[in-house]
C-alpha cells in the first residue's frame, strides 16, 4: 500500500486518478484471472515483446542483442 500511496503522490501520476484497488485488495475474480497472466503460454509472448527493452534498462543502458 506504502506503494500505491508513493506512486499516486508523484510527478508521473499528475493529472491521473489512478486506482490500485485490484493490486491492494484483489477480489475473487482478480485472483482467478492472476492464475492465467502467470501461465507461461500466455506470458512468454508478451514478454518476448519487451524481453530487449528490459534487458536493455536492467543492464543501466548498454544494449543488448536478441
Amino acid at each position: 500500500m506504502a506503494a500505491a500511496a508513493t506512486v499516486s503522490g508523484s510527478v508521473h501520476a499528475a493529472g491521473l486518478a489512478p486506482d490500485f484497488r485490484r493490486l491492494t485488495d484483489p477480489d475473487v475474480r482478480d485472483r482467478q484471472a492472476a492464475v492465467l497472466l502467470r501461465h507461461p503460454d500466455l506470458l512468454s509472448p508478451v514478454a518476448d515483446l519487451h524481453r530487449n527493452d528490459l534487458l536493455n534498462r536492467l543492464s543501466g543502458g548498454a544494449a543488448r542483442a536478441a
